[in-house]
């Protein structure tokens, strides 16, 4: 085919975002199709199975209407989707979701993470399934469904992870790949098998579960034509198996080889540290799952709230969007005024503080603050986060690449560079789960040999954010002075009891689009 076109499509918590890419890297269309989170009693967050596929067929659709004269569906050699972890569909014989799925937000099922944790201990599990016990782990969603859904669960005859149910849609594929079930609870991480120990404590049977089988980058099947009619594309088009987000977020931020350091931005930062070999994190710190890189591993780390705290002074000031907000802080200074502002306004932090009762606040207002105090403080309240996680991950490769939706600010970008006194780049496609997925579909098509030569063409970097040495010794002055405050904040925060929701995606290192 002459200058195959790469179509990449991910599905997360709250919108569908499709790329179409050129062989070369060259970025020809994106779009971004949002779906609805449905919220049927307070702490409780599910999504209709139908409403991920509805948005991925508008987004490829406008996607591929974006992309220049000439480059239409004939040309493209194959699609990959990845997509969220925790989320999975419950099946009827007919092959007919029984429920809405999920969400890993959602904080419904602490009491069966809780009761996962009681059976086997928190390090066992951590050495077994690489991850820490959460409320919205797969496996306590399942759990919870067996204990308060009773008639769904004894019609289940098939269980399946979002992506795989997708991608069953797309192809008839059955299976599912080693990366997606890195979240669910149940799998051997070393093994890359459902854990016989785990599905035998919990009555789970294996043969519910999706085979393991087949890699991210090899083909999973044809596009059916019944889907090629939806998607407007051609029908037998190559479909790559496909995986987690997070891990097709590292490949697509050009992170493939041990040490090297991939930031996800969004509604939380996601830190995803490249490893050699599975190495399970006994601090509980972070978790480690499968990359879709050959024989490497992830290290991740999620710092809750990063986003979210901007939206959340956008909303509460009544900005109509972020530009006014970013170009307010900008002129409001290093340091803004005095003001510090802790980003804990999900009622949790992550990375590195882990405080399940936090609570965000500004610390310092005196009546000459501004509007562009307060967003510049919001700003370097979550860059000072990026700097008290940097000694967790150890020894990194730089410079670290950042990607996704604050890296589309440039002012936030730079104070981010300039207060952890190292460089960081952003990809020409920033939408980095979407890009990792255009590397994926070019290695089930043959365009690309290897990981390192579909990142080669695919990552190629729009912008480089260096440090400024007089900014870094300023912000290394101001950080003493933050952590000095967190340390008296710290004492006020809530302590919530086993089962609040308020606790719900604690430990969750995933991609948060």
């Amino acid at each position: 085919m002459t200058d195959p076109l790469l179509v990449g499509c991910d599905i997360g918590t709250s919108a569908v975002k499709a790329v179409v890419a050129g062989a070369d890297g060259a970025l020809l269309g994106r779009a971004v199709a949002e779906h609805p989170m449905h919220h049927p009693r307070p702490g409780w967050a599910e999504n209709d199975p139908g409403d991920w596929y509805a948005g991925m067929c508008a987004a490829v659709r406008q996607a591929l209407a974006q992309a220049r004269a000439g480059a239409g569906p004939a040309r493209v050699a194959a699609l990959c989707v990845v997509c969220q972890r925790e989320p999975v569909v419950l099946l009827d014989a007919a092959g007919a979701p029984l429920a809405r799925a999920i969400s890993w937000t959602d904080g419904r099922a602490a009491a069966q993470a809780a009761a996962v944790t009681a059976r086997f201990g928190q390090r066992w599990l951590i050495e077994q399934t690489g991850m820490v016990p959460a409320a919205g782990m797969s496996l306590a969603h399942l759990l919870w469904f067996a204990a308060h859904r009773r008639d769904t669960w004894r019609a289940v005859r098939r269980i399946r992870f979002a992506k795989d149910y997708l991608l069953h849609r797309l192809t008839g594929c059955a299976a599912t790949d080693p990366t997606t079930p890195g979240r669910s609870g149940l799998m051997d991480v070393r093994g890359q098998r459902w854990s016989e120990e785990i599905c035998d404590a919990f009555a789970i049977d294996p043969a519910l579960l999706p085979p393991i089988r087949g890699a991210p980058w090899g083909q999973a099947g044809e596009l059916s034509a019944a889907a090629a009619g939806d998607l407007g594309l051609p029908p037998g088009l190559p479909v790559a198996m496909g995986g987690a987000d997070d891990a097709a977020a590292t490949l697509g931020g050009g992170a493939a080889s041990p040490g090297e350091v991939c930031v996800g931005t969004g509604t939380a930062a996601n830190w995803r540290t490249v490893l050699a070999r599975c190495e399970p994190d006994l601090s509980a710190r972070g978790d480690v799952s499968p990359h879709v890189v050959p024989g490497r591993y992830l290290h991740e780390l999620a710092i809750e709230s990063t986003g979210a705290s901007l939206r959340w002074l956008r909303d509460a000031l009544g900005e109509p969007g972020f530009d006014d907000l970013a170009a307010g802080a900008g002129a409001a200074g290093c340091g803004a005024g005095g003001l510090l502002f802790f980003p804990f306004v999900a009622g949790a932090a992550r990375a590195p503080r882990y405080a399940a009762g936090a609570r965000g606040a500004f610390i310092g207002v005196v009546s000459g603050h501004t509007r562009a105090h307060l967003a510049r403080a919001v700003l370097e309240g979550v860059a000072y986060q990026y700097r008290a996680t940097m000694p967790i991950l150890g020894s990194v490769a730089v410079p670290i690449t950042i990607g996704d939706g604050e890296a589309r600010s440039a002012l936030w970008t730079q104070i981010k560079a300039d207060v952890l006194g190292v460089p960081l780049r952003v990809p020409r496609i920033a939408d980095l789960a979407a890009a990792g997925a255009v590397i994926l579909a070019g290695l089930a098509a043959g365009v690309y040999r290897d990981a390192a030569s579909g990142i080669e063409h695919v990552v190629r970097w729009d912008r480089r954010y260096d440090p400024d040495p007089a900014r870094t010794a300023a912000y290394a002055e101001l950080s003493a002075r933050y952590e000095r405050a967190y340390a008296r904040i710290e004492q006020t925060f809530h302590r919530p009891a086993p089962g609040d929701p308020i606790t719900s995606g604690y430990h969750r290192g995933a991609h948060a689009s």
